[in-house]
């Protein structure tokens, strides 16, 4: 999930679009967030960007509401969630990938087999103790499907800016800064991606550096990047069980996101390249 939603700021940074919090309107009430369109996104941007952006801003649509999203938006999620797993691809190997779908069909078969089996010779606990065991080789064979060069590069390059947020020092975040203003702006997606965008933006609040103007909160700018980054954390965290959900007569398939760990190239790598 976070990999999609990070692309809302990615967006803005390149003043695509302006983002503004919508304040609560009573006790039971969550805040929303308004989204408006300054620009269209580039014919050349990957197809789960376009998903979303359309899914976002249908027809000529120019502003939107998150909350107006809601059991909506779920058909172009799922449409982009499937570009970025096809993308994604090619950053493994492709033989690898036909191996741990065949051991994993193998495991399932052994399960079967041997559950019953176990059943009938020794009984329950050793069927139990068989399909365990075959759970856990079929969970195993994920780790059978392997990067290829350019998937091992980038893989490297997103977990060193990782371990990059949780040992960052003020004298190095201030020579980053020094050279272009907007760094924290431009690797905020990043951070929101790993879930670590206040652990982020705490290293920038001693610097007085001024929460993007981009952004429109209830924070006051005074406060700095921090209070900034916990009020659009919080609002992202509404705005996505919005983007997320679905009637309740759809089917399943598509009640979530697929987990990040194979997308870590959708933004081509860049959040690190200047750390």
């Amino acid at each position: 999930t976070s990999d999609l939603i990070a692309l809302i700021p990615y967006w803005a940074v390149q003043g695509l679009i302006h983002v503004e919090e919508i304040p609560k309107s009573g006790l039971f009430n969550s805040s929303d967030m308004k989204i408006r369109k300054l620009k269209n996104l580039s014919s050349n941007a990957a197809g789960y960007e376009q998903s979303i952006f359309r899914g976002l801003f249908t027809g000529s649509i120019g502003t939107v509401l998150i909350s107006n999203l809601r059991n909506k938006f779920y058909i172009y999620k799922n449409s982009a969630e499937e570009d970025l797993k096809r993308q994604a691809q090619k950053y493994y190997v492709p033989e690898s990938k036909k191996v741990m779908k065949t051991m994993l069909k193998i495991c399932v078969a052994l399960g079967v087999i041997f559950g019953a089996l176990f059943l009938f010779i020794w009984g329950p606990l050793a069927s139990v103790s068989a399909v365990v065991i075959c759970v856990f080789l079929a969970f195993m064979t994920v780790f059978l499907e392997k990067k290829n060069n350019e998937g091992n590069a980038i893989y490297s390059e997103l977990k060193g800016f990782k371990h990059f947020i949780e040992i960052a020092e003020i004298d190095r975040i201030k020579m980053l800064l020094d050279e272009d203003p907007k760094y924290f702006e431009k690797t905020m997606s990043y951070a929101l991606a790993f879930g670590m965008l206040e652990k982020w933006a705490k290293h920038f609040d001693a610097l007085n550096v001024a929460e993007p103007i981009w952004y429109s909160g209830a924070t006051n700018r005074a406060f700095g990047v921090y209070a900034f980054s916990r009020s659009f954390n919080s609002n992202l965290s509404h705005a996505q069980s919005n983007l997320v959900s679905m009637p309740s007569s759809s089917s399943s398939g598509g009640s979530s996101f697929s987990g990040g760990g194979s997308s870590g190239g959708g933004f081509g790598g860049g959040g690190g390249g200047s750390w």
